[in-house]
């Protein structure tokens, strides 16, 4: 009896430490799927209480998330993640219009603008409120604030993707925002 007990918890324990996949040889995680997933009910959350998301990373590992994490890790809308700093701007093929909403920090003053990044030609102002952009070249733009803040605004391209960098030249505070990418594709 003793070794039929013993066999058992030996079984329980390894089953509980293993990996089990479902049409993979090696799985690499508790439950590994290779394959699609269906399941057949799920409960409805009443809004407002939906605090997170299910959603995967690069590998297809599933994690939870939050809404406002998913939406701005999507390279379509981008805040600032630290004083002047926006990375992972989704700006196409061919050319993306920007579109901002921020503010100065030590003003208070909220401003928008938006820009037309075509890739080889640069900055096209389309719309500003509280700000003049001035274009310089084809990577970098200027923020003139009417309170006397200017910001050099640079575009680093990354592929599809930049990062942009706002360095204050003269003028107190910083600026946070965000930024929505809408790509030109064709």
């Amino acid at each position: 009896m003793k070794k039929i007990i013993l066999a058992l918890c030996a079984i329980v324990y390894f089953h509980g430490q293993s990996q089990i996949g479902v049409a993979i040889i090696s799985p690499t995680n508790t439950l590994d799927v290779n394959g699609e997933t269906r399941i057949r009910t799920l409960a409805d959350i009443p809004s407002p209480n939906a605090s997170t998301l299910l959603a995967t990373d690069n590998s297809g590992v599933m994690k939870k998330t939050t809404f406002f994490d998913a939406i701005y890790s999507s390279g379509l809308y981008t805040r600032s993640l630290s004083n002047d700093n926006w990375n992972n701007l989704y700006v196409g093929t061919k050319a993306c219009r920007l579109d901002f909403v921020g503010r100065v920090a030590d003003s208070g003053i909220d401003f928008t603008f938006s820009v037309l990044y075509k890739i080889g030609v640069g900055f096209q102002v389309v719309s500003q409120n509280n700000v003049v952009i001035i274009p310089i070249n084809a990577t970098t733009f200027q923020i003139f604030i009417y309170v006397g803040a200017v910001y050099t605004c640079k575009l680093t391209l990354l592929g599809n993707m930049a990062n942009m960098n706002a360095v204050k030249t003269l003028g107190g505070g910083w600026i946070q925002g965000t930024f929505r990418s809408i790509p030109i594709l064709n």
